[in-house]
């Protein structure tokens, strides 16, 4: 695994840390911070590479959500969850398919839909090989694979 596959693992949240010679980390190891990931939350062990960083996390813990939706009351924790938010008050819907001049209010949900025109499934199942657009898909489908194991 290259170093920005473990930099994106760790931002996403796993915690198995890799030794000096790029060996997984046994579990019962004292936790040690990856290089240049030098901020630990001590709430769930998540590392950061930035103080600030871990101090936005901190509030998912803390339960402070200090940016509030005038128009429904849903509040949020970052101001720019906020203004994404308020895209579902507006119908601002300012990203557009050149194909099927489809609209959407996020970027990623334009690109994701773009799929649909490629035929693209970026993610495969490792035990059958089906492919699918979304990595939450992805997930669930390998869930089948667990149950058709225990009923074996």
């Amino acid at each position: 695994m290259d170093l920005i596959e473990e930099s994106i693992k760790m931002e996403a949240g796993d915690l198995s840390l890799l030794t000096d010679n790029g060996e997984e980390a046994s579990t019962a190891s004292p936790i040690v911070s990856p290089p240049n990931i030098d901020f630990r939350c001590d709430e769930c062990g998540k590392f950061f590479s930035q103080k600030f960083h871990l101090n936005r996390h901190k509030m998912i813990h803390t339960g402070n959500r200090p940016y509030k939706c005038d128009e429904c009351g849903r509040d949020f924790i970052r101001s720019e969850h906020l203004n994404r938010h308020m895209m579902i008050h507006t119908g601002d819907k300012p990203y557009h398919c050149y194909i099927c001049s489809r609209e959407f209010s996020r970027n990623e949900h334009l690109s994701r839909h773009m799929y649909t025109h490629t035929g693209d499934k970026p993610f495969y199942c490792k035990q059958c090989g089906k492919g699918f657009v979304r990595n939450e898909k992805l997930i669930k489908h390998m869930k089948t694979h667990e149950v058709s194991q225990t009923q074996k």
